[in-house]
């Protein structure tokens, strides 16, 4: 095995060449905000759900077929989104 692997170099026993150490901060941190922003746009629709069945007395069929055509609002026709839906 050599001590280069796919372009990083091996430098006192630790891989280099993924950026500075500020691009790895700015990368982890936007990561990290866009996993919060994931779990509450999650979590937003089990907390608001039991209110809006109540205010329009839907059913639980009624509320998931309501929900289902949302979420289909947001994904391309092959089944797959071009961005998060939960």
């Amino acid at each position: 095995m050599t001590d280069t692997t796919a372009g990083n170099t091996v430098a006192n026993g630790q891989i280099t060449g993924f950026g500075t150490k500020g691009y790895r901060s700015y990368v982890l941190i936007a990561l990290m905000l866009i996993y919060t922003l994931n779990f509450i746009d999650r979590t937003l629709i089990s907390v608001v759900a039991q209110p809006i069945i109540n205010s329009f007395s839907l059913t639980d069929t009624q509320w998931g077929l309501l929900f289902r055509s949302a979420i289909r609002a947001f994904l391309r026709p092959d089944g797959h989104s071009d961005r998060y839906v939960g």
